[in-house]
């Protein structure tokens, strides 16, 4: 289609970005519609309201013509980095990467029953071309991800001057935490999709790379250290009336959902005991009031949410190998009685829940 023509077929048609191919001698002659020839200048300039893909280019004109292809490629790396607003390339796919058997052209492109237009033959050994792309290719300017970051969600609460955190290790042995964490770590390792990967490791595992103070305007105590590990059972003292209570956890590691278990099966509580000797029962359901800490799981990136709760923290300090993320899950209490305790239960034994910290309000 022409140029006109492909703007208005791809807004009619509700694209969200254009895609053209650009085949040409030259810079100033490329393939823009029937039986014509434009510029790619002319194809920016025209094309610029939403993104634009080169989702083939190159081909027969550029084979085994290095200044040519390293002209081409040149131009579209600039557009990709123009930062003007115009003649702006969001990406461009090389046709073709490898020479293959193609018996339903002819010359010039095909000889012989091969299509004769790669980087590499058909046996993978390299044309001139495949070093001008590699050279290319390696002086981008990429902007490196860091190692260790950590990303909080700026949750805004009107009722924040009420809220207030509350020590969640007091009445926790730091010693046997220390020892628990140490074998979760190295049951996790390696995850679901790597056994054969031995030098597949969890270095750090979800322990926070900072204390955090706030998440957003949520007060929190929450240290650089390892989550509290609830493997059966773990008591909080709280020895006041409390009317919420936030907790900032709510995962658990490494079985929970979406990568494991049954969605909705009950996999912890927590039972909130009065003074009065009352208590309410919480359950904790997988995907529902809970899921994985996990951002990785074998092969692919996650980001683990559920009905009930909020991400509150999202971290990661190798960013091929550990991601995690930390959620918010608010719980309404009985404001009229002292509220003594909370004791945090697993239920099912394929659930090890992780607790980083806890706020409470009075209304």
């Amino acid at each position: 289609m022409s140029l006109e023509k492909t703007k208005e077929e791809f807004v009619k048609n509700g694209f969200d970005f254009y895609t053209m191919h650009p085949y040409g001698l030259e810079l100033d002659h490329v393939g823009t519609r029937p039986n014509r020839t434009g510029t790619l200048d002319e194809v920016l300039e025209v094309l610029n309201d939403k993104p634009l893909i080169f989702t083939e280019w190159g081909g027969l004109f550029v084979f085994e013509n290095a200044k040519l292809f390293a002209r081409f490629l040149t131009y579209m790396q600039n557009a990709w980095k123009n930062p003007d607003g115009g003649k702006v390339l969001a990406g461009c796919c090389y046709w073709v990467w490898a020479d293959m058997y193609e018996y339903g052209r002819g010359e010039h492109a095909c000889f012989d029953g091969i299509l004769h237009e790669g980087l590499v033959d058909i046996y993978r050994n390299a044309r001139f071309n495949l070093d001008v792309f590699s050279k290319l290719m390696h002086s981008m300017d990429f902007e490196k991800e860091e190692q260790s970051e950590m990303t909080l969600t700026p949750f805004e609460r009107k009722d924040n001057k009420a809220l207030h955190p509350i020590n969640i290790w007091k009445c926790i042995s730091g010693e046997e935490q220390q020892e628990e964490y140490r074998k979760l770590l190295e049951e996790a390792t390696p995850q679901a999709g790597y056994y054969h990967k031995k030098q597949r490791r969890l270095t750090h595992g979800p322990a926070l790379p900072q204390k955090i103070n706030l998440i957003g305007n949520i007060p929190v105590q929450i240290g650089a250290s390892q989550p509290m590990i609830i493997r059966k059972e773990e008591t909080i003292d709280i020895g006041q009336k409390v009317g919420k209570l936030l907790f900032i956890g709510n995962v658990t590691f490494p079985y929970g959902y979406p990568a494991y278990g049954t969605h909705g099966e009950t996999a912890a509580e927590y039972v909130l005991e009065y003074k009065d000797g009352s208590s309410t029962v919480i359950p904790l359901r997988n995907g529902i009031e809970l899921t994985t800490a996990l951002g990785l799981v074998g092969p692919s990136r996650i980001v683990p949410t559920a009905a009930g709760v909020s991400t509150a923290i999202h971290f990661s300090y190798d960013l091929n190998w550990e991601h995690y993320y930390v959620n918010l899950f608010e719980l309404h209490a009985d404001a009229s009685k002292e509220l003594s305790r909370i004791r945090i239960c697993v239920v099912n034994e394929n659930y090890t829940l992780l607790m980083y910290g806890l706020t409470v309000g009075n209304a």
